[in-house]
């Protein structure tokens, strides 16, 4: 089905400014309560999981992709157009959380000032506006005392356990579905590969807030099956202070094609409105 988001002309520097969190209002299916787009990326979030859609491939159903340049230009004119010419597929990669709540409450943190509105498939009764974003969310106890909590920061995502005065982080179990092999390198980071696409997460970065002062504490990322991982921690630490564990995402796909390159579906219509388009599932 079409996917179609129209938003002011005010919102279309919004995602020049990094990962954007929207809120599920009725837009998508009842299990995914969040979806973060980034770049090309995007992730949906569950109540007991996060899914990494990543492209893999896209299909010229004629030759109208090979210029690029009037594509949107077409599309803003008759975005029935983009069922017709092409399809992207994804390749995903999920991340759960092994042992955790079921059904965490996931809550918002920093409101953005940009709306979406949602137009999918032609049954204008599901259609939503005025759909919120934001600039971070929060899994509440996902597991006992500790927190998760998915961020923007300097373009890109980044994830904290924030576990809180007596809860225990070996708690924290995080396997990985759709990928062919799960490895730690030497300097600490973690890779999360498939044929078509790698998720690498940087070494953690952990520490203890005291007296307004954050104290380092030494942690890695530790193998406990080919496709589980759990943090490891290098120093003790103050039982009376939380502990944040810092990792950071990044993601490599091995698909590129020139079309795939200079087609990203952004564009302005001739209002000056920022055109965002997709193919659904």
């Amino acid at each position: 089905s079409l996917l179609l988001l129209i938003l002011s002309s005010h919102s279309a520097t919004a995602f020049n400014k990094g990962p954007i969190f929207i809120q599920n209002l009725g837009q998508w299916q009842d299990s995914v309560k969040f979806v973060c787009q980034s770049d090309s990326k995007m992730l949906w979030f569950t109540s007991g999981a996060v899914h990494h859609f990543m492209p893999s491939e896209i299909k010229e159903k004629t030759t109208f992709l090979k210029d690029t340049n009037s594509i949107f230009k077409r599309l803003s004119q008759d975005p029935e157009l983009v069922t017709e010419k092409f399809s992207i597929q994804y390749h995903i990669i999920s991340t759960y959380f092994e042992g955790a709540s079921e059904s965490p409450r996931i809550e918002v943190i920093e409101k953005r000032p940009e709306h979406f509105n949602f137009f999918i498939g032609s049954d204008a009764t599901k259609w939503k506006s005025g759909v919120p974003s934001y600039s971070s969310i929060q899994y509440k106890d996902i597991y006992p005392g500790i927190d998760l909590t998915y961020y923007s920061r300097n373009r890109q995502i980044e994830y904290d356990f924030i576990i809180f005065p007596g809860a225990d982080p070996s708690q924290i179990k995080i396997r990985y579905e759709g990928i062919d092999s799960l490895f730690v390198e030497k300097n600490g980071d973690l890779h999360i590969v498939s044929e078509l696409a790698e998720i690498e997460e940087s070494a953690p970065i952990s520490y203890q807030l005291k007296d307004g002062k954050k104290q380092k504490i030494g942690t890695s990322f530790q193998m406990i099956a080919p496709d589980i991982v759990t943090f490891r921690l290098l120093d003790s630490i103050d039982h009376k202070y939380p502990l944040t564990i810092d990792p950071t995402l990044s993601y490599c796909t091995y698909f590129g094609t020139e079309s795939y390159q200079t087609g990203r579906s952004i564009s302005f219509d001739n209002a000056g409105n920022l055109l965002i388009s997709g193919i659904t599932a």
